[in-house]
């Protein structure tokens, strides 16, 4: 009787011990892509550019200015790349959307704005075998350096639209 009582016990606990290690942990993972078979603008590595970046306030300074070394890819070389803002940048307070901050945006030093393309001309760059062009600054900065007076989080948005031209550049 002793015996069955402890063969019992033994397989209870052993069942339960099993079940314990059988449960299952699950893991979602919500994965995204923006997908251009033509064109591309990436951090330096060929990484995606962040989806929020954050810009440093130096007290009685400003805003310090953000860079970001980026590359453009592309499978047709031979095209100029048109690059543009699809909006105007600007911060806006988060409590008092009186107060604002405008930046400004440019790559490779040459400002961007929402009216009009500045033009990258194709055969200027020295492209690499996969299509990827040298390193460039992204810059993003506020317009005119200046202490803020409205205290708060600020937030906005930078778009950045880039197209490839019909046109074939010439060489």
């Amino acid at each position: 009787m002793r015996k069955k009582k402890l063969g019992l016990t033994f397989a209870l606990v052993a069942s339960s011990l099993i079940a314990a290690n059988s449960q299952a942990a699950e893991t979602n993972i919500t994965v995204t892509a923006n997908v251009d078979p033509t064109l591309s603008l990436t951090q330096a590595d060929g990484t995606a550019i962040p989806k929020s970046l954050e810009m440093t306030y130096i007290p009685g300074k400003g805003l310090s200015d953000y860079i970001l070394p980026v590359k453009i890819f592309t499978n047709d070389t031979s095209k100029n790349i048109l690059m543009r803002l699809n909006t105007t940048p600007l911060l806006v307070n988060s409590v008092d959307s009186s107060k604002t901050v405008p930046l400004t945006v440019s790559f490779g030093g040459n400002a961007l704005s929402t009216s009009s393309d500045a033009t990258i001309t194709g055969s200027s760059i020295v492209w690499d075998s996969n299509g990827g062009s040298p390193s460039q600054e992204l810059k993003i900065k506020q317009t005119q350096l200046a202490a803020l007076t409205g205290a708060g989080q600020y937030s906005g948005t930078v778009g950045i639209v880039i197209t490839q031209s019909a046109a074939t550049t010439k060489p």
